[in-house]
């Protein structure tokens, strides 16, 4: 082998070793860029998934808050306490150690305003005669 031909194999050489070093650094760095892009796709579903269970949690504490207050509710309407003051509210009914008070009852002409007391005189002769004819 000549000089030339022993420069020209290492020059040929060197140019596959290169080109195949290129390409494994091509495909090195698209494996990286699309494992960096992964990660922060990740990390963007993980933080929207938190922020979704954030919400659902307070939702939850809520409607548990909610029923325990129904369920209050329930044991109350259920009562005996509760069943007393309805009868007395809607139905007039009451136990036999309350007192009632009768009011008069209301007619409906009842003068709110002022009542003037004017003395009217009648005449000596009218005021006998509705003496003896009364």
């Amino acid at each position: 082998m000549t000089y030339s031909n022993t420069k020209k194999a290492n020059v040929q050489a060197n140019w596959k070793v290169r080109v195949k070093n290129g390409f494994m650094a091509g495909v090195m760095l698209v494996i990286i860029i699309s494992s960096l892009s992964n990660v922060i796709n990740q990390y963007k579903t993980l933080v929207d998934a938190q922020k979704v269970n954030n919400d659902l949690e307070l939702k939850n504490a809520k409607i548990s808050q909610e029923i325990s207050d129904l369920k209050q509710k329930i044991e109350y309407a259920t009562s005996s306490a509760y069943r007393q003051r309805r009868a007395r509210q809607f139905l007039g009914l009451g136990n036999s150690t309350d007192r009632w008070i009768i009011l008069p009852k209301f007619d409906g002409n009842i003068n709110i305003g002022q009542e003037v007391n004017e003395s009217k005189t009648l005449p000596k002769y009218i005021q006998w005669w509705e003496r003896f004819t009364k």
